[in-house]
């Protein structure tokens, strides 16, 4: 029986697919999988070198995404929020991914053990055992928008000796973060960041 409630399942479409389709061609296999540290409890989903990727999935007509704590966006070197839009589909769609098509088309590209052993260490910290219940629901995924995070970018804060104030959730709306957006991942990826 699947465990995951559809929102989480949902966010791990939204991961899985930028692993497949954006990490393992920027990073390879190993390191991509490697830099995936949401699972294990970290405030970022993918934390390489000189980067990171915060990674929010949501459903096509919403136009804001949610934070879920104040360190989530919080770096001294810039990142990329990474904004994904889906929306459920059926089988007939060519594009249509569900949670276990892409778990299956990512364990394809592992040559390890080793490796397969950390990527499903991971998975079982986000509570997904693959299982067919995980065939649906499909979603038509449409292509990731990028957002740089730098010290500009708009982000609550707190003030590091303010213990009365914790728990910060908020959400951003899209519309207003435009001039942020990041046309060519790889491009950013290679410039000096300061």
């Amino acid at each position: 029986d699947a465990e995951l409630t559809f929102f989480q399942i949902q966010g791990l479409v939204g991961e899985l697919y930028f692993l497949k389709y954006e990490l393992f061609k920027m990073y390879g296999v190993n390191e991509a999988i490697r830099g995936w540290i949401g699972p294990n409890g970290a405030n970022k989903d993918f934390v390489f070198e000189d980067e990171w990727y915060e990674v929010k999935t949501k459903s096509i007509n919403k136009d804001y995404v949610h934070i879920s704590n104040n360190m989530q966006l919080e770096s001294n070197v810039p990142g990329l929020l990474v904004v994904i839009s889906c929306q459920r589909t059926s089988e007939l769609s060519n594009s249509a991914y569900s949670l276990m098509k892409l778990h299956r088309s990512i364990i394809e590209e592992m040559c390890n053990d080793e490796l397969l052993e950390i990527y499903f260490e991971k998975l079982a910290q986000l509570d997904f055992i693959p299982d067919e219940a995980y065939e649906e629901p499909l979603f038509d995924i449409a292509k990731p928008k990028y957002y740089c995070v730098d010290s500009q970018f708009p982000k609550v804060k707190k003030e590091e000796d303010d213990k009365a104030i914790f728990n910060i959730k908020y959400d951003l709306y899209l519309p207003m973060l435009e001039k942020y957006i990041v046309e060519d991942i790889s491009e950013w990826k290679n410039t000096e960041k300061v």
